[in-house]
């Protein structure tokens, strides 16, 4: 009894020093609610999650052990020191993601509320990181010097049909036959030269008509309908546009502005289609072919807002299917999970909201920079957040070429040669509206001074 007294006392004394010592504490740090600080550490937090290599697990297994239990302890404590973010991480197979596995991360899973694409493609540069020698991981870029492209004069041009091919073929052959004048072409291109290295996003601007179109077909090997001039150069690194067609098709892309695909099928078996013809021999290590497929399709799903059509139509303008925004999404998605290294976007951005191509150019951005690949992107409609994510701009106006080079500077260069931003206008629609007379405006004190301001694309 006395004892108990005793133990009874000593934690009457301990609960009020523990008391006294919280109030202390909450009256040094007062509760603020979710501030700033407070949510830069829950960031902090959140970006510290780490993962435990199932690839690595396995093949430790294999070894002594008791051997494999204390390099298993020793990584495993490294691992948790570091976040999925981290370059130097070896990586983690993502395809078999099982929630009630050791070392599960919701990021890389795509069925996964918390999946997040950034996290997803680290994960993956730091596989093909980790093995180089397997993985075999490369860059491209493109360099065009003396670009230009002319194609046929014709004022009228007729779909070929079972009545009218005869008379075409005919023509066309008596159009190759007789003597070339300078009135049977259109240029469409002017001579111009560019550079896109690996991990830049150049961005194309100029009125529908301006080129737009032909620039990215020239510098994607796609030139049917027009002929690229004999004198220019169009380069990938050291390869020519005849080695890409031949030899390299899938590693350059062009995505057209229309979407063209199977009706029929749904969205999941479209883009598992995709993902099974583009499937690498030296995939993860471990994993077969049908379900790295299904992985990455799940992924490109959840990346562009895909996976409530999953089992819908992708449908057409007679079938009915998924949304036009939808689709343009499918035609992304497909490109995306094709994993080329150099791409070309022709406006890609129609029929989506402006939050959906934001994050379409977030999602290129991230490839470019953690995957080193190179995009170019056509896009009429283009607002200032999308803007600031490339580093180069182009600008086109008739054919002709008024700016190329770095998207920062692109604003002052055109003011300094007597052209005026309006207040609140976007830098996009700024250097768009150079190339129409009836929106540009001139700056006053230029024409006072008599310094010439350009008023034609030619000028």
């Amino acid at each position: 009894d006395t004892k108990d007294v005793e133990d009874r006392a000593s934690r009457s004394s301990g609960q009020g020093s523990s008391s006294s010592s919280a109030a202390q504490s909450i009256a040094q740090h007062p509760y603020r609610g979710l501030d700033n600080e407070a949510a830069e550490r829950v960031h902090e937090l959140a970006r510290t999650l780490t993962s435990q290599s199932m690839l690595h697990s396995t093949t430790s297994n294999n070894a002594d052990q008791n051997s494999s239990s204390s390099t298993h302890n020793t990584q495993h404590n490294n691992a948790d020191s570091r976040s999925i973010f981290s370059t130097d991480m070896m990586g983690v197979n993502p395809v078999f993601t099982n929630p009630d596995t050791p070392g599960y991360n919701p990021k890389l899973d795509p069925n996964s509320d918390e999946f997040s694409s950034t996290a997803w493609v680290q994960n993956m540069a730091n596989i093909s990181s980790s093995d180089p020698e397997f993985y075999k991981p490369y860059t491209l870029g493109c360099v065009w010097k003396n670009l230009s492209a002319s194609g046929d004069s014709a004022d009228v041009s007729y779909q070929s049909t079972f009545v009218n091919i005869v008379p075409k073929l005919l023509t066309k052959a008596f159009r190759i036959l007789k003597p070339r004048k300078d009135e049977d072409t259109f240029q469409i291109l002017k001579p111009m030269d560019g550079c896109l290295n690996p991990g830049e996003l150049l961005v194309v601007l100029g009125r529908p008509g301006s080129g737009c179109t032909t620039l990215l077909k020239s510098i994607s090997s796609n030139s049917h309908g027009f002929k690229v001039a004999k004198d220019s150069t169009v380069s990938y690194d050291g390869l020519s546009s005849s080695d890409i067609k031949k030899h390299y098709r899938g590693e350059v892309v062009y995505n057209a502005e229309s979407d063209i695909h199977l009706p029929h099928l749904t969205v999941y078996q479209t883009l598992f289609t995709v993902a099974r013809l583009k499937t690498p021999q030296n995939r993860i290590k471990g994993v077969d072919r049908e379900s790295y497929a299904n992985h990455v399709t799940e992924v490109a799903m959840a990346t562009y807002g895909l996976s409530h059509t999953r089992d819908t139509k992708v449908g057409n303008d007679l079938v009915r299917g998924v949304s036009g925004g939808e689709r343009k999404r499918v035609s992304i998605a497909e490109v995306a999970i094709c994993g080329s290294r150099f791409q070309c976007w022709d406006n890609a951005t129609r029929g989506l909201d402006s939050a959906t191509a934001l994050e379409f150019i977030r999602a290129l951005k991230t490839q470019a920079d953690i995957g080193k690949s190179a995009a170019t992107v056509a896009i009429y409609q283009c607002s200032q957040d999308s803007y600031d994510l490339f580093d180069k701009v182009c600008v086109l106006d008739d054919g002709y070429q008024l700016y190329f080079g770095s998207s920062k500077k692109a604003k002052k260069y055109f003011q300094d040669m007597g052209y005026v931003c309006p207040p609140r206008q976007t830098t996009a629609d700024f250097l768009t509206s150079i190339t129409s007379p009836t929106e540009r405006i001139i700056n006053k004190e230029y024409i006072a001074k008599g310094i010439k301001v350009p008023q034609t694309a030619r000028e």
